[in-house]
């Protein structure tokens, strides 16, 4: 062999050992980082079945439970099946690799805390685990010594900083009203524009948020206080302004929290939303939340069942539609991400055309409904799934159909089914004479149009002229309305079929013309609460029986009783009402 050919050889020798070399590391590198992505996705799927598995474990309880309270005895329990029910067996179950344990206390009397505990090992031998929890009730007993709760309404006009509250007693009776807390002892013409009122799961309390109208001066104010013990505490004034976004806008809103706490979001007429958090004793300073680009005008603020995490779905002035999630950790600004934005346009600045709802179903999923253009004559949705590590992701926007020519979408609500995973979306049209238009969407997502799911006309203005929840049981729903009479309509909605009612139902007539109208579901049976105003801003309470389809009429308190009758302006929501959590 020549010299040369050595030397070639040589030499070919050498880079083939240094490509086979770098060879394998490159292939080291790119096997480590597929390992490392497989077992992202494998432990991202190991939690959300995990999370599965302990929802199934609350729903377990909640099913031995309505077979008679007596089987929640306090004690610690695996989940088996006897005879197609659901029974507590021995301390532990297994589901494939996950082990599941079922724990039962007593905070109060006719109440057990439930927490639903599943663990299983994760990569390399670390211990993995997902706990959740919920409160049961002895409802047999509490439907025959009644429900309680809290009602609040605005009373004397525009020009009033009044508000007025009545207690719904276990006797099925209104205490007589009286006045919460005075918010301004410096002039008394704030007037009350819009209420929000929640309730504590795990204490004896209330929190109510209300927002104030001065019209000398045109200043805004939003003030929060809390009602425990039977005794309003200290009124805190979160923000004022004297001039931006309309006055009936609702750009606040709060949530209890699975560790107790109260989350309090508003707006302080900037682009930058502040938090106050409530921990049963003092409110903490306030902290910002990221830079949203416009100044919120209304807000829902919605904790994902089970956790600590919170989902804010932002309308703004500008027009946009914003969602920023909590992750459940220190409420620090670092804690809460702001998304891409959904929409830069929407039909209205003067009317909520933005909502949220978690599925009460799979608490790792949630739907969010919007417009995305100026004349927008459908409903956009888009799916968040939880990672159930503090995060998630947002699936790609859907459309419903288009509404007729001139229609624009307004003001619109969504609300999970209890039972299935889907949710019914429901808006009213611009229009002189508004049509009410209602779908169906999954988690997929996309949009059926409900049977019979199209009406009119209701009111025009701004405010919430019809109201839908479902019922617990989860297949049947309920829409109140106004047809702009003195009688308020209702239509049943069937999940099954996804149909409403043919023909409307009259309830009791009201003093005035139908305007307003607000519904809340009673956290463990099909009864619901729903609240009527009436163009003499006169507001009446009345509770629809679940198990009969029908309203009470008995006892006074749960049939059709007036309250206030001299609230705001028809747009404003001067008016709420929270079920007793905690009794």
């Amino acid at each position: 062999m020549s010299r040369l050919n050595k030397k070639q050889f040589g030499f070919s020798f050498v880079e083939a050992v240094i490509g086979i070399a770098l060879f394998a590391l490159v292939s080291v590198a790119l096997v480590g980082v597929l390992i490392s992505g497989y077992f992202d996705v494998f432990l991202a799927g190991s939690r959300q079945r995990a999370t599965l598995i302990a929802e199934e474990g609350l729903e377990a309880a909640r099913n031995i439970r309505d077979a008679g309270y007596a089987n929640l005895v306090d004690g610690t329990y695996g989940i088996g099946v006897s005879g197609n029910q659901f029974i507590f067996t021995g301390t532990s179950d297994v589901v494939d690799v996950f082990t599941r344990q079922v724990t039962i206390s007593s905070p109060s009397a006719n109440r057990k805390l439930v927490t639903s505990t599943v663990n299983w090992i994760q990569q390399e031998g670390r211990p993995g685990s997902v706990s959740l929890s919920a409160y049961l009730t002895e409802w047999q007993a509490t439907v025959a010594n009644y429900r309680k709760g809290l009602i609040v309404y605005g009373e004397g006009g525009i020009n009033s900083d009044t508000i007025k509250y009545r207690l719904l007693q276990d006797s099925g009776t209104w205490s007589v009203a009286q006045n919460a807390a005075d918010v301004s002892n410096l002039d008394t013409d704030r007037g009350v524009r819009g209420l929000a009122l929640y309730s504590s799961a795990t204490r004896d309390e209330y929190i109510l948020i209300s927002k104030h109208y001065k019209n000398t001066g045109s200043t805004q104010y939003i003030y929060t206080q809390v009602y425990s013990a039977g005794v309003w505490g200290n009124v805190l004034e979160l923000s004022s302004w004297s001039s931006g976004v309309p006055e009936q806008a609702l750009n606040f809103g709060g949530t209890y929290l699975d560790n107790g706490d109260f989350v309090l979001i508003y707006s302080d007429n900037t682009s930058v939303p502040k938090v106050r958090v409530w921990d049963g004793t003092l409110w903490s300073a306030a902290i910002s939340l990221p830079n949203v680009g416009g100044t919120p005008s209304f807000m829902v603020v919605k904790n994902r069942p089970g956790t600590n995490e919170i989902m804010v779905a932002i309308q703004d002035s500008s027009r946009d539609t914003n969602t920023v999630y909590f992750n459940g950790s220190s409420y620090a600004t670092g804690s809460w991400t702001l998304h891409a934005e959904h929409s830069a346009s929407n039909t209205s600045d003067q009317r909520r055309v933005v909502d949220f709802s978690w599925s009460p179903n799979n608490p790792l999923m949630g739907t969010l409904v919007y417009t995305s253009a100026t004349s927008d004559r459908s409903v956009d949705a888009k799916v968040w799934t939880a990672s159930g590590l503090g995060g998630g992701a947002w699936s790609s926007a859907v459309s419903s159909s288009n509404q007729p020519a001139s229609r624009n979408v307004t003001n619109m609500n969504v609300n999970g089914r209890f039972g299935a995973d889907e949710f019914l979306t429901c808006d009213k049209d611009s229009s002189t004479t508004p049509n009410i238009y209602c779908y169906r969407t999954t988690f997929t997502p996309a949009f059926t149009a409900a049977t019979n799911g199209s009406w009119g006309a209701t009111d025009n203005g701004h405010q919430y002229s019809f109201g839908f929840e479902y019922e617990k049981s989860g297949n049947q729903g309920l829409i109140v309305y106004s047809d702009t009479t003195t009688i308020p309509k209702l239509k049943k909605y069937t999940s099954s079929s996804n149909a409403f009612d043919a023909a409307a139902t009259n309830m009791t007539a009201l003093t005035a013309g139908t305007e307003s109208v607000k519904m809340i579901p009673a956290p463990d049976n099909d009864d619901i609460m729903v609240l009527l105003a009436d163009t003499a801003q006169n507001m009446y309470s009345i509770i629809w029986d679940g198990s009969n389809n029908t309203f009470y009429n008995s006892p006074t308190g749960w049939a059709q009783t007036t309250q206030g009758t001299s609230g705001s302006s028809d747009i404003d929501q001067w008016f709420d009402f929270a079920w007793d959590l905690n009794p």
